[in-house]
């Protein structure tokens, strides 16, 4: 019995060590060659501010495998003040990537990338579309009008859905 025991263990470790090296993100996806680091900060002057872009429509969707805009999710903002500071942009989605397709987001201010850049949205979840949030930091942010956009893509070049969605921002 002790036997079957520490066999079962065994075969339970090798499984959990296997799984282990899958974290769900195909290895030619974003090949780098050392890890990135972490960033942290403080966010002066977010908050103060809360601007958003809504849109309740299903079946928008896209089969670029360069961005593109997330339809209605842009919104012109005006940072008051003399000094630089940072916005926070908030995104959700219903979204949708079949045929074992991955989608990407981005936010970006004035068509420059917020942190940490691109990241995988959705990855073929099943049958039906599901919902999805990620949270941008766009840390130095100078006084004026600026365009917040959202954008998506396909990895593929297959078709992904993105539906009902919001984007909100947090700004001086």
């Amino acid at each position: 019995m002790k036997t079957k025991i520490a066999l079962l263990m065994a075969a339970m470790l090798i499984s959990f060590g296997a799984m282990a090296e899958f974290d769900g993100v195909p290895a030619d996806i974003n090949p780098s060659i050392s890890q990135p680091l972490a960033t942290n900060g403080l966010c002066t002057g977010a908050g103060g501010k809360i601007s958003y872009a809504q849109n309740d429509f299903i079946g928008d969707s896209t089969i670029s495998t360069s961005h593109v805009d997330v339809p209605g999710m842009s919104r012109v903002i005006t940072i008051g003040g003399t000094a630089t500071t940072c916005i926070t942009v908030q995104y959700s989605a219903f979204v949708f990537a079949p045929n074992s397709e991955l989608m990407f987001v981005q936010a970006t201010v004035d068509g420059f990338p917020c942190l940490p850049g691109e990241v995988q949205f959705e990855g073929n979840s099943g049958t039906w579309a599901t919902s999805r949030a990620f949270n941008f930091v766009c840390p130095s942010v100078s006084p004026g009008a600026h365009t917040v956009k959202m954008q998506y893509r396909s990895n593929g070049g297959n078709i992904v859905f993105t539906h009902k969605r919001s984007m909100i921002i947090n700004h001086k």
